[in-house]
């Protein structure tokens, strides 16, 4: 039996996927309600993602 998904609750809709250098960016939509593609500057959207390699470097 497949696990249901997480659910948004500010859409309605399963979380959002999304293939990312070094994993997975999984993510909501923002305040703006518009989803923009895992972009978390300014809050656009809500998630985590791996970081970035520079700070993987460190």
């Amino acid at each position: 039996m497949r696990p249901k998904p997480r659910i948004c609750a500010d859409d309605g809709h399963p979380m959002r996927l999304k293939a990312a250098p070094g994993g997975w960016t999984v993510y909501s939509i923002g305040r703006d309600g518009v989803d923009d593609g895992g972009r978390f500057d300014n809050a656009a959207d809500i998630g985590v993602a791996p970081e970035p390699a520079a700070a993987q470097a460190r």
